[in-house]
Formats: C-alpha cells, sequence, structure tokens
C-alpha cells in the first residue's frame, strides 16, 4: 500500500467515525439536547484533544513556543470560529428546515473548505488539470448534498413549518446558515494555515501520523468556548441541569461520553491522512471527508429506521444523493493521482 493511499484510507475512515457519532444520542432519550451536547463537547473538544496531545507529544509547551505566531493564531482563531459555526448550524437547521438548511451549511462548508485551502496554498494548481479534476468533483459533491438535502427535507419537514417562512424569517434563517457553513468550514483551514505547528512538533521528536494532535489540540479547544458556552446557557435558562445527578443518568454520561471519543478519533484520524497528503490533504481532503460522513449518517439513519416511513420520493432522491456523492467521491480522490 501507498503512503498516498494510506493516507485517503485515513480520511475515509475519519469520515466513517465522524458520520457515526451522533449514533449514540438516539438513545439518550431521558436528556435534552444541551445535557448531551455538553458532556460530548467537553470530552470530545478538551479531554480527548488536549489528553493525546499530551500522551503523543515530546512536549506540547515547546511545540507552541517554538511555532510561529501566525500559525498558532490561525488554529486558534479557526478553531474558535468552527466552534461558533457548529452553534449555529442548529439554530440555522431549525429556523430554515433541514432541506434547505443542511444544503446550505455543507455546500458553503465544502466548497469555502476546499476552495481557500488550494487558492491560498496552491492557486496555480487551479489552471492545471488536477486543479480541474477536483473542482469538477466538488460540483459532483455539492450537487448530491443538494439532492440528500432535498430528500430530507421531504421526509420530515421542519416542526411548525406551515407554507414558506415570512420574508423576514427566511433572510434572517439565510444568513445564520450561510455564517454556519463558513464557521464550519474553519477547522479545515485551522489545519491547512496551522500545518507549521505540526511541523515544528516534527522537528521536536513528535512522529510525522502524531504531529497533527497539537493543530487539533489547540483549534478544537477554542471550539469548545462557543459550545460549552451554548450548553451552560440553555441548562440555566431551561432549568435542566439536575437531570445531569439524576439516578440512572450514568448511562446517558457514557454515551455523551462515547459520542466525544467517536469524534475526536475521525478527527484525528482524518488529520492524520490530510498531513500525510501535504498541501493537498486539505485540499481534497475536506470534500472526501465530508462526503463519507453523509453516506455513513444515512446509513445507520436508514439502518434505525430513520426512513422506513418515508415517501418514495425522499428515499429515491436519497438514494441518488449518496450515489452522486460517492462518484464524487472517486473523482476527487483521482485527482490527487492526475
Amino acid at each position: 500500500m501507498t503512503e498516498g493511499t494510506a493516507a485517503v484510507g485515513s480520511i475515509l475512515l475519519g469520515g466513517v467515525l465522524l458520520g457515526s457519532f451522533t449514533l449514540p444520542m438516539k438513545f439518550a432519550r431521558r436528556w435534552p439536547w444541551e445535557a448531551t451536547w455538553l458532556i460530548y463537547s467537553l470530552s470530545a473538544l478538551l479531554i480527548f484533544p488536549i489528553g493525546t496531545a499530551v500522551l503523543t507529544l515530546p512536549s506540547l509547551s515547546q511545540i507552541y513556543l517554538h511555532s510561529s505566531t501566525n500559525a498558532l493564531l490561525a488554529a486558534a482563531l479557526f478553531g474558535f470560529g468552527w466552534g461558533i459555526g457548529s452553534v449555529l448550524f442548529g439554530i440555522g437547521v431549525a429556523r430554515l428546515g433541514m432541506s434547505l438548511g443542511f444544503s446550505i451549511i455543507l455546500g458553503v462548508t465544502a466548497a469555502l473548505g476546499s476552495i481557500i485551502p488550494m487558492l491560498v496554498l496552491a492557486p496555480s494548481a487551479l489552471a492545471s488539470m488536477k486543479g480541474a479534476v477536483l473542482l469538477l468533483g466538488l460540483g459532483i459533491i455539492l450537487l448530491g448534498i443538494y439532492l440528500c438535502g432535498v430528500a430530507s427535507g421531504i421526509k420530515e419537514p421542519a416542526p411548525g413549518q406551515a407554507g414558506l417562512p415570512s420574508r423576514r424569517a427566511l433572510r434572517t434563517g439565510l444568513i445564520i446558515c450561510l455564517l454556519s457553513g463558513v464557521g464550519a468550514s474553519m477547522l479545515n483551514l485551522a489545519m491547512a494555515f496551522g500545518h507549521d505547528i505540526a511541523a515544528r512538533a516534527a522537528t521536536l521528536g513528535a512522529s510525522p501520523s502524531n504531529a497533527s494532535n497539537a493543530i487539533w489540540a489547540l483549534a478544537v479547544a477554542l471550539g469548545a468556548f462557543a459550545n460549552v458556552g451554548y450548553c451552560l446557557m440553555l441548562l440555566i435558562r431551561n432549568g435542566t441541569s439536575r437531570v445531569l445527578v439524576a439516578p440512572r443518568s450514568a448511562s446517558h454520561w457514557w454515551l455523551a461520553i462515547l459520542m466525544g471519543a467517536l469524534w475526536f478519533s475521525g478527527v484525528n484520524v482524518y488529520g492524520r491522512g490530510a498531513t500525510a497528503l501535504g498541501t493537498w490533504g486539505a485540499v481534497m481532503g475536506w470534500p472526501l471527508l465530508m462526503a463519507v460522513m453523509i453516506v455513513t449518517a444515512n446509513i445507520l439513519g436508514w439502518l434505525t429506521g430513520e426512513w422506513r416511513a418515508a415517501p418514495r420520493r425522499a428515499s429515491v432522491l436519497m438514494v441518488a444523493g449518496v450515489t452522486v456523492l460517492s462518484m464524487g467521491v472517486l473523482v476527487v480522490g483521482y485527482s490527487g493521482a492526475v
């Protein structure tokens, strides 16, 4: 197996793990969303990444001390922006519904997360055959995402949406979704523009497969502020914090921690694959990751009965969307060999 093939395999595995991370939430039925998301955020964004970085890197403090200021600021600011984007994701989908909300957010995320690194790190590649094939694959993936979003909207319209939303509500929802898509893409930008941190970690003795842990530890820790802060606000406002210490709550703690383990494992594996591919890891790895996440999530949703009562049109559109996404994955993967 070549190094490039192994790297792409890591990105695909990361997509499977990230596409599975919300599955445990289906079984945390006695907790409100904010309680589960709080414990998930603490484990996925603070405990696991910082603990892994400390255990796998020679000296985390020395890595940051000797990394460039620009790389540190990029990882920190893009990580915080991603955290805001993940909060806005839930708000935007609630306002516009799954179909329009998912289509806008994931479309913006896929486009910005792939195109910005290319424009900054390898602008000349846009005019090459590699860039043309990549853009074609990205376009196919965006079409697949759109089809999946339409299918989701037919299957399960947003609660309380009777007809079209008002012009003001639509405008507000569109702005929130656009901002969410921009924010969600920033995790990949943290990886791309914080690359000097991983390079410094390797110089100080970290293995190539673990060097990217220094980027994730910083980026997602900053993103935790937005997620944890929002959950705490809801727990206080809704008076639901008591569920965390209620009888028989231990199983829900473990389910939320499992969510965190799946999410962080997926991000970590993706980071290793993207780092191994160098500059092109941030460009072609991001749409590959997103496509596999969507395919995995829909397969798991199908297996757990989410589509059992769906109209035939929704099921056909979803199959078409997953098929188009798979084609896009193949095209993007081929761009790495051009």
